[in-house]
């Protein structure tokens, strides 16, 4: 047997603290663990047993639930309720019923027509210690559904009293709202990561940081930078070129506000790095980096050439090189080739691509999107 429930308050008298049950409401947007706080607030000021929420997905003509918040108080009833009931044979889980109630208070008589079937499902809960239900269920923007249920003791003397339901009704109106911001939350996590997916891809390091040269944020080619530790590196998260002279120019930079092109030296004498600083942000103000190394290849992606001209695979690699800096005669050399083989390579490379010399092929294929800097294409 379960240990019943604490003293309940006397029907019909008047809710305290419904500001802090809608702060409680509110926190669960951004902190979903604070769901069974926030159920068992409403479970207390209403005299409930149990308050259930659960996510769900449409299979076929039953909702399926995907996760459950239950309130601490009533987690009992709803773990007997599992083993004894089951959602699987739930009525009140069939579609055909729900789709004329979404977004409604309901009842079992509203979801449950069937008089023999209500009776013997209430039966079933009685034993339980779930007594009269109310319940809504809302269709969400992923096309997923919630689903609310709220259940008083069997024994309730006045089951569903005005002031109850009209604080539900509330309730209610501030969990839609607390919906709505959920997703619109979780839609901009999820752009969030496809964002920061998106810039991985870019071979470039790609930093935000603020006015003292703060790190906010990094991409994979920026991390990969920096951890070489040269010629720009994180000191306390802070970047910190090597040379004294780059350190005052980037703080310059920084102090400015407008977008400034840098040069930053390693310790061996080398091409370096450039920087591109550029102010996304006043207030507070923040700064797009693009980290670039100096002098390095230009990756060509081979699909992207292939698809584009139309060039072969032998082609393909010939325009490459050619882009590269390579001549042919140094290209056939290092392939094995005769000069003339490759000759007549580059006259249907120049054919296809519409150009008439190395400088023109060369200037075609770095404005295609053959050079888009993903990640993915072959680094040289």
């Amino acid at each position: 047997m379960t240990s019943p429930p604490g003293p309940a308050r006397p029907p019909g008298s008047p809710v305290k603290g419904f500001s802090d049950l809608v702060h409680q409401l509110y926190r669960c947007s951004r902190a979903p663990g604070t769901w069974p706080e926030a159920l068992d607030g409403i479970a207390a000021s209403l005299d409930l047993r149990a308050v259930a929420l659960q996510w769900c997905r449409a299979d076929g003509r039953r909702l399926q639930p995907l996760r459950t918040e239950v309130n601490p108080s009533g987690g009992e009833f709803h773990r007997r309720y599992l083993s004894e009931v089951s959602d699987s044979r739930n009525p009140r889980f069939a579609m055909d019923r729900l789709a004329l109630n979404l977004g409604r208070l309901v009842r079992d008589e509203d979801i449950i027509p069937d008089r023999s079937e209500r009776q013997r499902f209430r039966s079933a809960l009685t034993p339980i210690g779930l007594g009269p239900f109310l319940g809504s269920v809302w269709r969400l923007a992923d096309g997923t559904f919630l689903t609310l249920a709220l259940h008083q003791a069997p024994d309730q003397p006045e089951p569903w009293t005005g002031p109850q339901r009209e604080l539900l009704g509330e309730w209610l109106r501030h969990l839609e709202q607390v919906l709505e911001i959920s997703a619109s939350l979780q839609r901009s996590e999820t752009l969030g990561r496809e964002t920061s997916a998106l810039l991985d891809l870019m071979p470039q390091g790609i930093c935000l940081c603020g006015p003292d040269g703060r790190l906010d944020w990094a991409n994979r080619g920026a991390q990969r930078l920096l951890d070489r530790q040269s010629p720009l590196r994180l000191v306390e998260n802070r970047l910190r070129p090597l040379s004294a002279q780059d350190q005052v120019r980037l703080l310059q930079a920084l102090e400015g506000g407008r977008e400034t092109f840098l040069t930053f030296k390693g310790r061996e004498e080398g091409p370096g790095w450039q920087a591109c600083l550029r102010p996304i942000a006043r207030e507070p103000r923040q700064w797009l980096l693009i980290l670039q190394e100096i002098g390095k290849p230009v990756a060509i992606s081979p699909r992207a050439l292939e698809d584009l001209f139309h060039l072969t695979p032998a082609e393909v690699r010939l325009a490459s090189a050619l882009c590269q800096g390579s001549s042919i005669q140094d290209y056939a050399a290092a392939r094995g080739l005769a000069v003339d083989t490759v000759r007549g390579q580059a006259k249907q490379v120049f054919s296809k691509t519409g150009t008439g010399r190395q400088a023109e092929l060369v200037s075609l294929l770095f404005s295609s999107l053959a050079c888009l800097p993903w990640r993915g294409a072959p680094e040289a």
